[in-house]
C-alpha cells in the first residue's frame, strides 16, 4: 500500500525525489514478499511429517520455476519450418546420431578400419571375472559424485546414495546376473539427451550441442 500510495505523485510530478521515494517503497516491498517467501517455505518444511521429502519438494520446485528452456519452439529441417514437438526430438536425435560419422567424413576420415585378431596376439592370459559383493556395490554408490541430475528412470545419485543401504543387496544380485547371463538391461542403454544452443540462429540444428 505505502508504494502505491508513493507511486502516485511521481506520475502526477514526475520530480526526482518522488522517483527515489517511490524506488525505495518498491525496495522495501520486494524485501517484504521475499520474507513471506522465505517463511512460507520454512512453515512448509516445519510442518511436514517426512521434512527431507519436503525440502526436494521445494528445490524441485524452485529448479522447474527457474529452468530455461533451451529446446527451440521452431526448428529448421530440409528447408521446412517443424513446430510439433515431437517431429523436433526426432530430427535432434538422427543429427545427434550421426554428427560424429559426419564430422569424420567430412574431415576425409572413416569409422571403418580393420581390427586385429586375436591371432595377432600370439597366447593370451585367461580374463577371470569374479562375481561382486555387497561390499563392493556399496563403496561404488559411496564413491558416486553427489549431483541432483537423473537419466529417465529420474534417481539422482543424491537419491542411490540415501538409500545405499537398502538397495546393495538388489543391485549386487542384478550386476551378477547380467555378467552371468551377458545380458544388459535394455533402459540402462537409453540416454537423456538435451540440445544446448552454441550460438547463431535457434532454428538450425547445426547450432546445438547434445548434452547427456
Amino acid at each position: 500500500r505505502r508504494f502505491l500510495i508513493a507511486l502516485e505523485p511521481e506520475k502526477t510530478t514526475g520530480r526526482i525525489e518522488d522517483k527515489i521515494e517511490t524506488a525505495a517503497r518498491k525496495k522495501d516491498y520486494d524485501l517484504y514478499l521475499k520474507a513471506l517467501r522465505k517463511q512460507s517455505t520454512s512453515d512448509y518444511i516445519n510442518d511436514s511429517n517426512n521434512k527431507q521429502k519436503a525440502i526436494w519438494e521445494v528445490i524441485n520446485y524452485e529448479r522447474c520455476r527457474n529452468t530455461r528452456q533451451d529446446a527451440p519452439p521452431k526448428l529448421l529441417a530440409n528447408e521446412t519450418l517443424i513446430q510439433d514437438p515431437i517431429e523436433i526430438a526426432e530430427h535432434f536425435n538422427h543429427f545427434f546420431t550421426r554428427i560424429a560419422e559426419l564430422t569424420l567424413h567430412n574431415a576425409g576420415q572413416t569409422t571403418h578400419c580393420q581390427l586385429p585378431t586375436w591371432k595377432s596376439y600370439g597366447d593370451i592370459p585367461d580374463f577371470i571375472l569374479h562375481p561382486t559383493t555387497p561390499d563392493e556395490v556399496l563403496l561404488t554408490l559411496t564413491s558416486l559424485k553427489s549431483k541432483p541430475s537423473a537419466g529417465v528412470d529420474e534417481l539422482s545419485s543424491i537419491l542411490l546414495k540415501h538409500c545405499k543401504e537398502e538397495i546393495v543387496n538388489p543391485l549386487c544380485h542384478i550386476t551378477n546376473l547380467s555378467f552371468s547371463q551377458g545380458v544388459f538391461p535394455k533402459k540402462l542403454k537409453i540416454a537423456k539427451v538435451f540440445p544446448k544452443h552454441k550460438k547463431g540462429n535457434t532454428t538450425t540444428l547445426e547450432n546445438y550441442r547434445p548434452i547427456s
